[in-house]
């Protein structure tokens, strides 16, 4: 119910006061009005939060509700202005780069891994995947090559601002991450616990998640670099 909620409050035509400041009170606001003022929004809105109060989800009334929803859309709004930025900064970095020079065979493994991925989504072997709906494979590896270039730039980018910044992951700062991880995904349950536990045991998963968080740390070394010159 809750979810319907949110659904309800992000569409039109509230959907676009989001970009302002006050959005979250705008669309909590404008869609509570709608809710008293009947038709379309009583059907959608107001009817969902009522059921959500009778229902005793922990919302003794539907002020405390709309609470709720405006906090919670505030970090929505919040969390995607932050991930536009540090796009941003990402791009402006990588395209200070676009004179990196950087080995052709960097791009060929890109692709191949990401044929890789997709090949084991589909679950098929890749000449069989060419086969099946009658691709060329050197035609497909051409349309990919563009955006495989792109990833390796912007690879290499965070990498050198990495080492300029002496930016490391430590141990515990991998054991940290695992902890947070099976905390979210297993809400205590002891077996997926275990079963989480042994995963992130490999080497393997240890080393990606490494790469994940000296990744994380540089994006947030270079938003931090940026504000500092906005």
């Amino acid at each position: 119910r809750l979810h319907r909620l949110h659904h309800v409050a992000g569409q039109q035509p509230w959907r676009a006061l989001a970009r302002d400041q006050h959005g979250a009170d705008d669309q909590i606001r404008l869609a509570h009005e709608l809710g008293n003022g009947g038709g379309f929004g009583k059907t959608r809105f107001h009817a969902h939060a009522e059921d959500v109060v009778e229902a005793g989800e922990g919302f003794p009334n539907v002020e405390a509700l709309m609470d709720r929803l405006r906090n919670d859309i505030r970090e929505r709004m919040e969390a995607q202005e932050q991930g536009e930025y540090h796009d941003k900064a990402v791009a402006a970095l990588v395209e200070n780069a676009k004179t990196m020079e950087f080995p052709p065979v960097l791009v060929e493994r890109e692709i191949d891994h990401f044929l890789e991925d997709q090949m084991r989504q589909t679950g098929l072997e890749l000449d069989k995947y060419f086969e099946l709906t009658k691709q060329d494979p050197a035609k497909v590896r051409e349309e990919i090559r563009p955006s495989a270039t792109e990833r390796i730039r912007r690879s290499l980018a965070l990498s050198k601002l990495a080492d300029d910044e002496a930016l490391e992951v430590e141990e515990a700062d991998i054991d940290a991450e695992i902890e947070k991880i099976i905390a979210q995904a297993t809400a205590g349950n002891e077996e997926q616990t275990e079963r989480y536990r042994k995963v992130f045991g490999s080497p393997e998963a240890r080393a990606s998640l490494a790469r994940s968080l000296i990744t994380r740390k540089t994006v947030e070394r270079l938003v931090e670099i940026a504000s500092q010159s906005d």
